[in-house]
C-alpha cells in the first residue's frame, strides 16, 4: 500500500512539473510576443518558420579593430549608405580576400547607425555556407529573413492573413510572397540587407533566381502617394560568371589592404606573451616584409 502510495505521488509530481514546464514554455512565448509586438498567433507562425541558425555565422570571428576602416569612405559604400533612395551593391573578391569579414563590419556598423539615429531601421542578413545544405537554399533565406523582419516589424502593419498559413510546410513561392508583403509594408523606414557568399548557394539556378528577385524588390519602387520603405542591398561573392554578368556594374572589387593587413599581423604576434616587445616588432617587420 505504502510503495503504491509512493509511485502515485511521485506520478503526481512529475505531472507537475510538466505542467509547469508547459507553462513557462508559454509564458516565455507570450514574453517574446510583448517585447516585439506580436500576436501569440503571429509568435507561434515565427517560430513555425524553423528557420535555420543564421545568426552563427554573424557571431563567428569578427574583424580585427581597426581594419576595414577604408571602406567606410569608399565612394560606392558611401553612396550606398548615405543616398535616400533604394539601391543594391556587390563587393567581389577571390577567395581570402576577407568578404565574410567585410559583411560583419557592415552588419556591425549599420548596428552602430540605427541605434545612433533612434530610427525604426531594420537589419536582416544570411551567410551562405557551401558545407551545410541548409545554408544554401532560397528557402532557408528567406524563412531566416522573414523571422528577422517579424522582430523588428510593426505587426500591425502586416495584412494579418500573413498569418494564416502553416509556415512550416510553405513552398518557396510562398514564402517569397510573404516576404515581399513584409518587406514592402508602407512603413517608413530603411532595411539593410546583406547576403554574403552568393557563390555558395546550392546551385547556379537557385543563384540566378535570388539575384533576380531582390534586385527586383529594391527596384520596384511603390506607387504614387504610397509610403514606402527604402531598401539597401549588400551582397557578396567570388568572381563566377553568372553573377559577373548580372551584378557587374554595380560590383566593388575587394582585395587585401597592407594597412588591414599590418593590424591583423600585430594583434596576432602581440597574444605571444613569451615574445619580448623588441622580437614582437622583429616579427611583424619581417612577416609585412
Amino acid at each position: 500500500m505504502l510503495k503504491t502510495l509512493q509511485g502515485s505521488f511521485k506520478n503526481a509530481l512529475r505531472v507537475i512539473k510538466m505542467v509547469r514546464a508547459g507553462s513557462r514554455r508559454v509564458k516565455c512565448i507570450f514574453a517574446e510576443a510583448l517585447k516585439i509586438g506580436l500576436s501569440l498567433t503571429q509568435s507561434k507562425y515565427m517560430k513555425g518558420l524553423k528557420a535555420p541558425d543564421y545568426a552563427s555565422f554573424r557571431k563567428a570571428d569578427k574583424p580585427a579593430l581597426g581594419t576595414l576602416q577604408w571602406l567606410l569612405h569608399n565612394d560606392m559604400v558611401t553612396a550606398w549608405l548615405s543616398e535616400d533612395k533604394s539601391s543594391s551593391l556587390c563587393v567581389r573578391g577571390a577567395p581570402g580576400q576577407g568578404k565574410t569579414f567585410l559583411s560583419r563590419f557592415i552588419l556591425d556598423h549599420l548596428d552602430d547607425r540605427i541605434a545612433k539615429s533612434q530610427r525604426g531601421d531594420s537589419i536582416i542578413y544570411f551567410f551562405f555556407y557551401d558545407q551545410d545544405e541548409q545554408f544554401q537554399t532560397i528557402e532557408s533565406v528567406l524563412r531566416s529573413m522573414i523571422k528577422q523582419l517579424l522582430k523588428t516589424t510593426d505587426a500591425s502593419k502586416l495584412p494579418t492573413a500573413i498569418f494564416d498559413s502553416d509556415p512550416s510546410t510553405e513552398s518557396e513561392e510562398g514564402l517569397w510572397k510573404v516576404f515581399r508583403k513584409i518587406i514592402r509594408a508602407p512603413i517608413p523606414r530603411t532595411i539593410y540587407c546583406v547576403l554574403d557568399a552568393l557563390d555558395e548557394t546550392e546551385d547556379e539556378e537557385t543563384r540566378n533566381v535570388l539575384i533576380r528577385r531582390m534586385l527586383n524588390l529594391v527596384q520596384g519602387g511603390s506607387n504614387k502617394g504610397e509610403v514606402s520603405p527604402t531598401i539597401k542591398l549588400l551582397m557578396t561573392s567570388r568572381p563566377v560568371v553568372n553573377i559577373n554578368n548580372q551584378l557587374g556594374n554595380i560590383c566593388l572589387e575587394l582585395k587585401a589592404r597592407p594597412e588591414d593587413l599590418k593590424i591583423v599581423i600585430e594583434d596576432r604576434v602581440n597574444e605571444l606573451i613569451i615574445f619580448t616587445p623588441d622580437l614582437k616588432r622583429k616579427v611583424v617587420e619581417e612577416l609585412i616584409g
